[in-house]
C-alpha cells in the first residue's frame, strides 16, 4: 500500500470501508470480520454498550462509534448475538403476526432471507429463498455477520430502524 491509498485518522472512511491491519483481534470479535456500520457491544473498562462503528483504524487500534465520534480507544469488541429482537431492529418482517420466522428482501437480487427462530435456545436457521430455490445457509450468529451477508448479497448496507 502507498502513502496515497493510507487514510488519514482525520478523514472518516466511507460506510463499509475498513483500514488497517486484518491480523488484530480486539476482545472476541477480529477486525477482518468487521466493516464500518456494523453493531457491535463496545466493552470500555467495563461499561459496555451497543454501538455502532463509524470507523476502523487496524494500524493504530483506534475506532469511533456514532455515540462516540472522536477517536477512541476501545479496549474490548463483542460481538452482538443476533436473535428475534435484532432482526426486527434491522428491518426484518415476521412471515405472519405472531410468528417465529422472519425475512427480509435482497434489493438487486429476486431473493429473501429468511429466519427461523426457536424459543429457548438463541438458535437461527438462515435461508435464502428464490422463486425456485431455497437454500440453507451456514448459521448466522451474530448481528454483524448479518449486516455483512446482506451487503455481500445486494451491496446495500444493513441498518437498524429506530
Amino acid at each position: 500500500m502507498n502513502k496515497d491509498e493510507i487514510k488519514n485518522e482525520s478523514q472518516p472512511l466511507p460506510l463499509g470501508a475498513v483500514s488497517g491491519s486484518f491480523e488484530l483481534q480486539i476482545g472476541k470479535v477480529s477486525l477482518q470480520d468487521l466493516r464500518i456500520g456494523n453493531w457491535v457491544i463496545v466493552d470500555k473498562q467495563g461499561l459496555k454498550f451497543e454501538e455502532q462503528l463509524l470507523s476502523i483504524n487496524g494500524y493504530s487500534n483506534k475506532f469511533n462509534t456514532i455515540q462516540d465520534p472522536h477517536y477512541d480507544y476501545i479496549y474490548t469488541l463483542e460481538p452482538i448475538e443476533l436473535n428475534a429482537k435484532w432482526l426486527v431492529k434491522l428491518g426484518c418482517k415476521p412471515i405472519y403476526k405472531s410468528s417465529k420466522e422472519f425475512y427480509i428482501g435482497l434489493p438487486n437480487i429476486k431473493c429473501e432471507l429468511h429466519f427461523q427462530t426457536y424459543l429457548n435456545t438463541n438458535d437461527i436457521v438462515t435461508t435464502l429463498k428464490g422463486d425456485f430455490t431455497e437454500l440453507i445457509l451456514d448459521r448466522v450468529k451474530y448481528v454483524h455477520e448479518l449486516q455483512n451477508l446482506y451487503y455481500t448479497l445486494s451491496k446495500s448496507n444493513l441498518d437498524a430502524v429506530q
